[in-house]
């Protein structure tokens, strides 16, 4: 995922999409302007529903058309399809054409959204308008419901294979508690924010 160029003065969007909220925003190109908001999730709340809602809140934001839209994404993205094939703590992601579905609730074309890992995304961000700005090496991991990792090598986001960055699901404990993934004992188990809760 490249990081923004310079370009007209329509807003982009981004959706980081978690376990218990989206959290939205709305940006210029040099990351000026920022304008934040929460969407809850609630049980039994569809994807079509939340990115309905989301997009509806974008563009209030927005106060305008949007240029386009990134999405944070928890779990395993097929990056062909544009859908999640797992995510182990949010199962109503899984198989849901995310681009296609808040591109037609923002008036976009759906190769006007960009979808990428959440940790992934975390750490871009850090390198374009964070604590890593400038750096050419990153390791960042994200706590919440889940635990997550973004790699960046040589200045490029490390994409990998299959789950890679999904530190969360290492094992630790082959007999240890059920997790969502289908394994096991893994880390999310013992030392996510929703470990802590249990």
């Amino acid at each position: 995922m490249a990081r923004p160029s310079e370009g007209p003065p329509t807003p982009l969007a981004g959706v980081d999409v978690g376990g218990s909220a989206l959290k939205l925003g709305v940006l210029a190109r040099d990351g000026s302007g920022r304008v934040e908001r929460t969407l809850a999730v609630r049980k039994g709340d569809t994807a079509e529903f939340l990115f309905e809602g989301a997009a509806r809140m974008l563009l209030e934001l927005a106060r305008g058309p949007l240029q386009g839209a990134g999405v944070g994404l928890p779990g395993l993205l097929d990056r062909t399809t544009g859908r999640v094939q797992q995510s182990p703590n949010l199962p109503w992601l899984e198989d849901v054409p995310v681009g296609e579905v808040l591109a037609r609730h923002l008036g976009l074309a759906a190769s006007k959204i960009r979808l990428e890992n959440d940790a992934n995304v975390a750490a871009l961000g850090e390198q374009w308008l964070g604590a890593a700005r400038g750096k050419s090496e990153l390791l960042l991991l994200t706590l919440g419901t889940g635990i997550g990792g973004g790699l960046i090598l040589d200045g490029e986001l490390f994409i990998g294979g299959s789950m890679a960055g999904e530190v969360g699901h290492l094992n630790l404990d082959p007999d240890g508690p059920p997790c969502g993934c289908g394994a096991r004992g893994c880390l999310e188990q013992f030392a996510s924010a929703s470990a802590a809760k249990r």
